[in-house]
């Protein structure tokens, strides 16, 4: 794994400057991904692949979900925590609740929760024993966003930050939920790794 140094150097360049004791917890949290993401399907990518393709790239939205002003977030099909335990590390005045299906995910969350003492996150197996509205949902598990995915989101929450690729491919999916009467707008992410963009809806 990275060093601290490494990471932050990084971090910063993509345009995050965090407190030290942030980035330590997000490097614990990138060091049992590298541990265990082959055995448990969840990524191969270690090392500054991981770094920049899942922990920053998780990351890249801080700016934009901090302008919708949440108290709560759920993030959908979490694996191995992508991007809710970063935004959780980052954000500890935000409650969050992390939905992962897969039982050996759903320890593996557990157990890095645990272990770096995150307070403001919650597990559930799925969103549908989810009870209640949070004020946004975010998932980067999902694709294509498909009409069906976000209408069976709706009634969970007020807004919906899915990470996607391509903001080409992103406009074409927000043209679609336009025209299903749905409030849908691309956010093009800076980054110097590959094109992301969010697609954002209001519902």
């Amino acid at each position: 794994m990275l060093s601290f140094n490494e990471a932050n150097k990084l971090l910063v360049k993509a345009g995050l400057a965090l407190p030290q004791e942030t980035v330590q917890k997000l490097i614990l949290h990138a060091e049992e991904v590298e541990k265990y993401g082959q055995l448990l399907g969840l990524t191969k990518a270690s090392g500054r692949e991981l770094w920049l393709k899942h922990t920053i790239d998780s990351l890249l939205a801080l700016n934009f979900i901090d302008g919708l002003n949440p108290q709560t977030i759920l993030d959908v099909g979490s694996g191995a925590g992508f991007p809710g335990l970063p935004l959780a590390i980052t954000r500890p005045n935000i409650q969050f609740t992390l939905a992962e299906r897969k039982q050996k995910r759903l320890s593996f969350l557990q157990g890095t929760i645990a272990l770096l003492n995150i307070a403001n996150t919650k597990l559930i197996d799925d969103i549908y024993n989810f009870n209640g509205k949070v004020d946004v949902i975010t998932f980067r598990a999902f694709s294509p966003i498909t009409l069906k995915l976000v209408d069976s989101l709706k009634p969970y929450c007020k807004q919906l930050v899915a990470y996607t690729g391509r903001l080409t491919t992103a406009g074409e999916q927000a043209q679609s939920l336009h025209k299903a009467g749905f409030t849908a707008n691309t956010v093009p992410l800076i980054t110097t790794n590959e094109e992301r963009t969010l697609l954002w809806v209001n519902f």
